[in-house]
């Protein structure tokens, strides 16, 4: 069986279908859990962090996927960032077309 991390976006999307959904009240309480864990594995490096995407508007249909929108002081060391937020599970996504400091997980 391949590793979710060496799979092409394709395979993932086959394995993980996108299905829209009413609006979760739970969604936000999920926000807040991931936003406590990156800001303790991120820490100072963090200039900003919010709750972005569909899953953020209330009463709106959505890709039950909480989008998050890190945002990193430039002196960060992008690759110990990578490797840190990988160890709690997150999935970098080398985007050739939007190199880092903008980065996929």
């Amino acid at each position: 069986m391949k590793e979710l991390i060496s799979m092409s976006n394709e395979e993932l999307w086959e394995l993980f279908p996108i299905i829209l959904t009413e609006h979760q009240k739970d969604w936000e309480r999920l926000y807040k859990l991931e936003e406590q864990q990156l800001r303790a594995i991120v820490g100072k490096n963090i200039v900003r962090i919010r709750h972005i995407g569909s899953t953020a508007v209330k009463d709106l249909i959505a890709k039950p996927t909480i989008d998050i929108l890190l945002e990193i002081d430039g002196k960060t060391n992008i690759e110990e960032l990578i490797v840190k937020i990988q160890s709690t599970g997150y999935i970098y996504t080398h985007q050739p077309e939007s190199p880092a400091p903008h980065m996929m997980l």
